[in-house]
């Protein structure tokens, strides 16, 4: 059984890694990971709209100077374009990735190669803070293989973003806090320090972690000295990261521009809520929602699958409750309650969507998962029956197996529920096959996405759409527009003589071939 048991953690261990780094390349390169690119460039969004007015007509060989590391712009650029445009998001992640860029290359594969590299070093992570949880070797390996096959963990391991970054600045923090408590000495406290400082400078939503530490300890423990270091040395973190907090300050409106998304006011029902939040649990153990869209009018049948892991994770929290020690399930539900009440309370607050976000409730999933990694290794354990054991050991296999699947179905997957722009490969097919095509683009950053899947010499114009119909020059041999605003397509189909054009099957994204109303189609086959 424990060679068995072995070769399990072995094999689930190599998967994660086959997830992490397999087919890099071939997910769409959408909007959020453009700005991620624009942040390692050194640029920010002035410059390059600055530099579509200068120059209309240009290639797309162009625009990759914007998404390319650049030894003549430095950290103070990539620090001061999210200052500027992106404050609500702290630079840790923006400076290592531009390091990372530095020493390997800008390529969309390589700059997401740096959160797979870190997402790997999240299993270290989540091992030892399960064994210093609960003192429990087995936990730790089945919290660590669960993790490896987390849809949701691969997902954000693949993306150019700073979730998988936030994860490990969690679990670390995590690990050398209760380290600290337990150890009660100076040097652990100072490496919490600097590791909660990491955290909130990765995302701003550390914040709720730090909290649920606090209410942790004031639940816990009745050692003054213990609560006097923690509250000296979370201070330090907190004041650390004060000249970030004066920056968003500063800057707060336009936080509320790039977030107006999420401020939105929700008419979602309490099922569609209840739903949301159900489907972050279930997200981090299984996710078929790319052949399955899981919603209201689409529950079969993945609806018994949710369920059954809700029903799991339900269990998984009475058995903690019931078996661990009060420390581990005390600080295992502040983990997980302090940013999931948060979350609820901000979207009271400012009637927002921020709590139906699956990627800002991280520690949430990683509460559950080593609640249910305490649960399997406790139900497995050889000091229960026979028959129980047996009985968990088949609901092992079928988490692990439920996983790895949902990874495996999402490894040729261009998009899928985490990002949007899924369409842009197809766009950039359909544009490639023509010999001499000519992109026209209104000022909108989604071109730099849809450059790095373009021919290096494709010619693309760029133009205002508040202002004038853009000219179109002669001399190629097809004619796209992209991202053109609702609305200008029939405006200008009405004052031209131009016909619009959808992509087959793709009549609802903001592309279109176009063409003389009066002469024969010329337009990509698979155009309708």
């Amino acid at each position: 059984m424990r060679r068995l048991l072995a070769f399990a953690v072995i094999a689930l261990l190599v998967a994660g890694f086959i997830f992490r780094f397999g087919q890099l390349e071939h997910k769409v390169f959408w909007i959020d990971e453009t700005f991620t690119a624009l942040r390692v460039s050194g640029y920010d969004e002035s410059e390059v709209v600055a530099y579509f007015q200068a120059h209309p007509l240009l290639t797309a060989a162009d625009l990759q100077q914007f998404q390319t590391y650049s030894a003549d712009n430095g950290a103070s650029d990539t620090i001061q374009g999210l200052a500027r445009y992106e404050p609500h998001l702290p630079p840790a992640y923006f400076l290592l990735v531009r390091e990372w860029a530095h020493w390997f290359g800008s390529s969309p594969g390589v700059i997401r190669s740096f959160s797979a590299v870190v997402g790997l070093l999240s299993l270290l992570g989540i091992y030892l803070l399960a064994v210093e949880l609960f003192k429990n070797k087995r936990a730790g390996w089945i919290a660590a293989t669960l993790m490896a096959i987390s849809p949701f963990h691969v997902l954000y391991s693949q993306e150019a973003r700073p979730y998988s970054l936030w994860t490990l600045t969690l679990l670390g923090s995590s690990w050398l806090f209760l380290r600290a408590v337990r150890l009660n000495r100076l040097r652990e406290w100072w490496l919490y320090a600097i590791a909660v400082t990491l955290a909130l400078y990765t995302f701003l939503f550390s914040i709720f972690f730090v909290l649920g530490n606090t209410l942790y300890l004031l639940v816990q423990t009745r050692n003054r000295r213990i609560y006097r270091r923690y509250l000296i040395f979370t201070s330090i973190a907190i004041a650390s990261f004060i000249p970030w907090l004066l920056i968003i300050w500063q800057y707060r409106q336009q936080s509320f521009q790039v977030v107006e998304w999420a401020l939105k006011s929700s008419a979602t029902s309490r099922w569609g809520q209840l739903l949301a939040w159900g489907l972050h649990f279930t997200r981090a153990f299984v996710d078929f929602e790319q052949t399955y869209p899981f919603n209201s009018t689409h529950l079969w049948p993945y609806l018994l699958v949710v369920l059954s892991i809700w029903g799991l994770v339900g269990y998984a929290c009475y058995d903690l409750w019931y078996h661990a020690e009060p420390r581990a399930w005390q600080w295992l539900v502040c983990l997980i309650a302090t940013p999931a009440v948060g979350l609820i309370l901000l979207d009271l607050w400012v009637g927002g969507e921020f709590g139906r976000t699956t990627r800002y409730v991280v520690p949430c999933l990683i509460g559950a998962e080593l609640a249910v990694a305490f649960c399997l290794a406790n139900q497995t354990s050889p000091l229960r029956s026979q028959e129980r054991r047996k009985v968990w050991m088949w609901i092992l296999v079928g988490v692990y197996s439920l996983g790895t699947l949902s990874c495996a179905s999402g490894v040729f997957a261009v998009s899928g529920w985490h990002k949007s722009g899924g369409y842009i490969p197809y766009v950039a097919a359909a544009i490639n096959q023509t010999p001499q095509p000519l992109v026209i683009s209104d000022f909108d950053l989604w071109i730099l996405s849809l450059s790095h899947y373009l021919k290096p010499t494709t010619v693309v114009e760029m133009f205002d759409s508040t202002r004038a119909l853009p000219p179109v020059p002669e001399g190629f041999s097809h004619y796209f527009l992209v991202n053109a605003p609702p609305g200008f397509v029939q405006t200008w189909a009405t004052q031209s003589d131009y016909q619009f054009l959808p992509f087959e099957q793709l009549d609802q994204v903001p592309a279109w071939c176009m063409q003389i109303a009066s002469q024969p189609k010329t337009c990509p086959p698979f155009s309708s």
